[in-house]
């Protein structure tokens, strides 16, 4: 797999990242701020809100290191740390499925679960192929 290629994952990777992160973080205020959107009968005034207030602003700022460092010479520790992130995030979804039904959000539950997954592949591959290369 060529540099490009592994530039290439790192930010196709980094934009839906920032997106659903961006979008996630936005449903997640209004609904404690204002009492509207998917979780607004589990967030409004609800302190505990702050857990998904978190993750959504981290996976921003975890896809604006991806996106500045995804040209970097050696891209490895990123495609590790992305493929982590993602592994977690896609098992946290499954292990805790039940938010997404509670807020008739499992349409929305697969497509993120599935490009959680798609991306600890695609991640995982960029780090494996070029040792497979190297060996032929």
């Amino acid at each position: 797999m060529t540099h490009t290629m592994r530039t290439l994952i790192l930010r196709a990777d980094a934009i839906p990242l920032a997106l659903f992160g961006l979008f996630g973080l936005v449903m997640d205020l209004l609904g404690y701020f204002a009492g509207i959107g998917a979780w607004k009968s589990v967030f409004f005034n609800n302190p505990l809100a702050v857990g998904v207030v978190e993750a959504h602003g981290l996976a921003i700022i975890m896809a604006a290191l991806l996106l500045r460092h995804a040209a970097t010479s050696d891209t490895g520790i990123w495609h590790i740390t992305a493929v982590a992130m993602h592994l977690f995030l896609g098992i946290c979804n499954l292990v805790f499925w039940q938010g997404f039904i509670n807020v008739d959000g499992v349409p929305l539950g697969i497509v993120a679960t599935v490009y959680q997954f798609v991306f600890v592949i695609a991640n995982g591959a960029a780090l494996f192929l070029p040792r497979l290369n190297s060996k032929e």
